[in-house]
């Protein structure tokens, strides 16, 4: 099964051999879908299927350089070639007969991770963030899976920002300063998120889908847009930075944290991922640690800690804004 994609003008093809994986792979990534398949790639992924066999004979073994890179563990062997134009990526993995989980072995801890690694090489820093803008600066929300990201998003929709993203970000370096770059996305939403917007709760009538360890109702761009008509825009500049965390009992907080404890906070962000394939690269982990050192050290940071029943964050982040002070 072969499908194209266009990330921000880099070609490229994927062919993979698991229908499963093949389809999230498509939905995950439908934005950057790409009707142009005859045009040359950039970079060439490959991932197909082995019987057992072929891997019980090898230990785990890593090994990387600048152009090169060759993983092998007990499920997957990955060879990256990066000396020449098409890159190509080949993943051979063992069929363990446990279609559910190893699709998503495939498509997060393995397409997904070896896809980030490739686009850090070309600029191009993906980060577990939401991100909203006006005219004045843009807003960036990073925090793990029930953070408060979408949440916070949405607040900041009901005082006249534009949505940028709701989960997922591209850091890019443009001139002097650090971009957040947005892609459409199904944007997923807990019941209690739900709650903090009554004109959401026709999503209470949807059917639940299992994201990670929790159930959420999904709601399309489309409907955001019918919703925030005019409130979504492709980028911004990082003026702010926003770490949300939700709290049952603690009121409603901000407080600014220090450059070195944010860029920490966002090195930190995708740590407990629940797929994971060990990827070395010291050349795109280089360039990282550079846009993150760049970001904190223009953007003021602060820690946000809300309450699950406070209706009026956005109140609190405008608040911080105007004042620069610690809330």
């Amino acid at each position: 099964m072969f499908c194209s994609f266009n990330f921000y003008g880099k070609v490229v093809h994927l062919k993979v051999s698991n229908p499963t994986a093949f389809l999230e792979i498509k939905r995950f990534w439908k934005a950057f879908q790409s009707q142009q398949k005859n045009k040359s790639p950039d970079v060439i992924f490959e991932i197909l299927k082995f019987p057992q066999t072929y891997f019980s004979l090898f230990k785990p073994q890593y090994f990387y350089t600048d152009q090169f890179i060759f993983l092998l563990d007990r499920h997957t062997l990955v060879t990256c070639h990066f000396d020449q134009i098409p890159w190509r990526i080949y993943v051979q993995y063992f069929d363990h007969h446990n279609n559910e989980r190893q699709s998503g072995q495939l498509v997060y801890g393995v397409f997904g991770l070896l896809l980030r690694a490739v686009l850090k090489r070309f600029g191009y820093f993906q980060l577990h963030s939401a991100a909203v803008s006006n005219r004045k600066y843009g807003i960036l929300i990073p925090g793990r899976t029930g953070s408060g990201k979408t949440t916070t998003a949405l607040m900041m929709l009901q005082e006249n920002f534009k949505l940028v993203a709701d989960d997922q970000v591209f850091l890019k370096k443009e001139n002097s300063s650090v971009q957040a770059l947005g892609f459409a996305r199904d944007l997923s939403l807990t019941r209690e998120s739900i709650s903090f917007f009554p004109k959401l709760s026709f999503l209470n009538h949807q059917p639940s889908i299992r994201k990670g360890r929790r159930f959420k109702k999904t709601m399309s761009p489309k409907q955001l847009l019918h919703l925030f008509p005019d409130q979504a825009t492709q980028k911004t500049k990082i003026n702010y930075i926003f770490f949300p965390c939700f709290s049952k009992h603690a009121k409603t907080k901000i407080q600014r944290i220090s450059k070195l404890n944010a860029l920490a906070r966002l090195l930190n962000v995708e740590s407990q991922e629940r797929y994971r394939l060990l990827i070395k690269d010291d050349f795109s982990l280089k360039s990282e640690l550079e846009i993150f050192s760049e970001l904190c050290e223009k953007a003021k940071s602060y820690d946000l800690l809300i309450s699950k029943k406070d209706r009026n964050v956005s109140h609190y982040i405008l608040d911080a804004i105007a004042a620069g002070a610690s809330y």
